[in-house]
């Protein structure tokens, strides 16, 4: 499999890559801050997860490009399709509902999680400031939860500028993550956390 994009280690010495020779993931929460919410690196982890059985996605900014993990899935297995069917999506439109689909989270075990643009519903100007840290606050609890048997990643991106007042909440999931990576084309931008 390619790898266009550097990933960086900032908290900790392991890059995101299978914990142990079977190539199982760790239990952790692990994010990555790139400009597209670091989604094309969390197709490839998707890709190499779905090889080895069931993976949750969801996508909370529409970026899971299902597309690009079957090509990759296509160079890797002969059987691309039952790799396919490994991969579980579901979608929320709304911080409420990304707040209602990682509870029902807890309730799956055994399942590695994906987060597409953990932050971007988040970002919805009718979600007055105080309820945006309130349902964040919510998704960290779930997300510890999960990160507690299983392997949890969530992708994020910089905020536009005009979201100024809600750039802490980047700080806090720097803070909760236990493994937090940036590509290199966010440090090349000086855009840095």
């Amino acid at each position: 499999m390619k790898n266009n994009s550097i990933i960086i280690r900032m908290k900790q010495d392991r890059l995101l890559t299978p914990s142990s020779p079977s190539g199982s993931y760790a239990s952790r929460f692990s994010v990555i801050y790139g400009p597209h919410a670091g989604t094309e690196e969390l197709l490839r982890i998707c890709v190499c997860l779905a090889l080895q059985g069931p993976v949750q996605v969801l996508d909370f900014g529409n970026r899971s490009n299902m597309y690009f993990a079957a090509r990759e899935l296509r160079s890797l297995t002969n059987d691309p399709a039952a790799a396919m069917k490994n991969i579980l999506i579901r979608r929320a439109f709304t911080a409420y509902q990304a707040a209602t689909v990682l509870e029902q989270q807890c309730a799956v075990p055994d399942r590695p999680v994906l987060i597409f643009d953990l932050l971007s519903l988040l970002l919805d100007e009718n979600i007055q400031i105080a309820e945006a840290d309130r349902l964040f606050a919510d998704l960290l609890c779930c997300i510890r939860s999960i990160s507690s048997d299983r392997f949890v990643a969530a992708g994020i991106k910089p905020f536009p500028g005009c979201m100024e007042n809600r750039k802490h909440l980047l700080s806090r999931v720097y803070e909760a993550a236990d493994e937090f990576c940036q590509t290199a084309e966010m440090l090349s931008r000086g855009m840095a956390i």
